[in-house]
């Protein structure tokens, strides 16, 4: 969660401090001193509480005044500077990459299958980097209050204990200010170009307690997904017959017994791709592919780009990454290999 310092006498950038593994997070101040132009790799909400003021975007001439109630929106990587009139009182609402990424899937119809995909449909209904909108006098307690009781919550322990309550504060921000935003594009966003191919209809599944053939069987994929594994075999494995194991399984799980083993084979892999530097011909052999261009087309069509586009856009440089030592391992090491990989900030799954 962010942790404020003293405030120096002149113009001064921001330093915002977030816990690993926080999704949102809200930090109130108070400003008498210009902040310069600075950009964060998460999206701010900044809400003016009171004062007035200018705000600077991407260090052009041009400023918007604000006053109490004006809320400015920013994307990630979009720099920012305030220039307070006297004193002005902000509560800035961050969200991460990640957690845009989730609110895009979960407004989304066809449902966003990648991260690339729901960056180009935010980036489609909402293009414009920055937006400045004003609070209507009947809303703009409501967004104060909820602002500030979230940037009450000032560490992870606190926001883990009052996860609910912080996503209600949160969604009450979020249900007050986004409407306001400019859409500057109308039209489904699903429905140009690449996106069509890369967004699918899940099928419709009815939930019902899992048979027990079907849950054997997804023990055994999760146990032996790293090995060639055909139907026959699994279907051998729970004692059925190929076709009933197909049916079972896929009734229950909304996708084929091959296709859920080639789910966690892709899981997997972006956990190495991020977390370690490892080669992705190793890492490709080591979950049990027939060959490193099987991998990358399964990998594609499920994520939507390479596994190297993928390290190339979301490796944390420096964050858990393997020694050169490590990355001659072979598969039957990997364990091993992750749980030495993930001690320093990789996400288990």
């Amino acid at each position: 969660m962010p942790r404020a310092s003293a405030a120096p006498a002149g113009p001064s950038r921001r330093h915002v401090v977030v816990e690993p593994g926080v999704p949102f997070c809200a930090h109130s101040q108070g400003l008498r001193h210009a902040l310069l132009p600075a950009a964060f790799d998460w999206a701010e909400i900044l809400i003016v509480r009171d004062g007035t003021g200018r705000v600077r975007h991407r260090d052009e001439p041009v400023v918007d005044h604000v006053k109490p109630g004006s809320v400015v929106v920013l994307m990630p990587d979009v720099p920012c500077g305030v220039e307070p009139e006297g004193l002005m009182r902000i509560t800035s609402v961050f969200l991460s990459e990640e957690f845009l990424r989730s609110l895009v899937r979960l407004q989304t119809f066809p449902p966003v299958r990648d991260d690339a995909t729901a960056d180009v449909v935010l980036q489609w209904v909402y293009p414009r980097p920055s937006q400045v909108v004003l609070l209507e006098k009947a809303i703009r307690d409501a967004v104060f209050v909820a602002a500030a009781h979230l940037a009450e919550l000032t560490d992870m322990r606190r926001l883990m204990a009052d996860y609910y309550r912080a996503s209600r504060l949160l969604y009450s921000v979020l249900e007050l200010v986004v409407p306001l935003l400019a859409r500057s594009r109308d039209g489904d966003p699903l429905a140009h170009g690449e996106l069509t191919e890369r967004a699918s209809l899940a099928s419709t599944r009815v939930l019902r307690p899992l048979d027990d053939t079907v849950r054997q069987a997804r023990q055994v994929i999760r146990e032996h997904y790293r090995e060639p594994m055909l139907l026959e075999d699994l279907a051998a494995a729970v004692h059925v017959s190929s076709r009933h194991l197909s049916r079972l399984f896929t009734d229950a799980m909304g996708k084929t017994p091959l296709v859920y083993r080639d789910a966690l084979r892709v899981q997997h892999m972006i956990r190495l791709l991020v977390a370690t530097a490892t080669p992705v011909g190793v890492i490709t052999a080591a979950m049990g592919w027939e060959g490193e261009d099987q991998a990358v087309r399964v990998f594609r069509d499920a994520v939507g780009m390479t596994p190297r586009d993928y390290r190339v856009r979301f490796a944390r440089q420096g964050a858990g990454w393997a020694e050169p030592a490590y990355l001659d391992r072979k598969p039957a090491d990997l364990d091993t290999f992750e749980q030495y990989a993930f001690r320093s900030g990789g996400a288990a799954g």
